[in-house]
């Protein structure tokens, strides 16, 4: 019965051969750190959580203005595992400021359009293996 599956005392059905099967990376974290969630958000970070297990967040930069990710430095390493979105689009931000985008192991959509960057990022970004988008419009990078 529908019940008696929803309980897990019957095997869930195959999905069929034709459906969509989102297979969710298992190197997350099924834990965030609040504090440091609540630290982005006071500094104008928006964090949007799109899972709760395991805990997968978007992370976008504030509205207006530039960034300085020397004073997000701390807040994103304790998140790094979990932050799956990064927007970090016309953030006035250089090469040299992004050295934090290696410790984002499972990021899958990255957006850095309107940044003066160039070709120096490409090492970095290349590193993240589970990396699905990027958008570099507006910047020196070809890649």
């Amino acid at each position: 019965s529908k019940v008696a599956a929803y309980l897990g005392f019957e095997t869930a059905p195959e999905p069929a051969k034709d459906a969509i099967v989102r297979k969710v990376n298992p190197a997350i974290p099924a834990t965030a750190d609040s504090a440091a969630i609540a630290s982005l958000r006071a500094k104008g970070w928006r964090v949007r959580i799109m899972l709760h297990a395991p805990v997968m967040l978007d992370v976008m930069k504030p509205v207006s203005g530039t960034v300085n990710m020397n004073d997000v430095k701390d807040d994103m390493q304790k998140l790094a595992p979990n932050i799956v979105w990064l927007d970090l689009s016309n953030s006035g931000l250089k090469d040299a400021d992004l050295a934090i985008i290696s410790s984002l192991t499972n990021l899958e959509r990255l957006r850095l359009d309107g940044n003066a960057l160039t070709d120096a990022v490409l090492p970095k970004i290349k590193e993240l293996k589970h990396l699905e988008f990027v958008n570099y419009y507006g910047t020196g990078v070809n890649p």
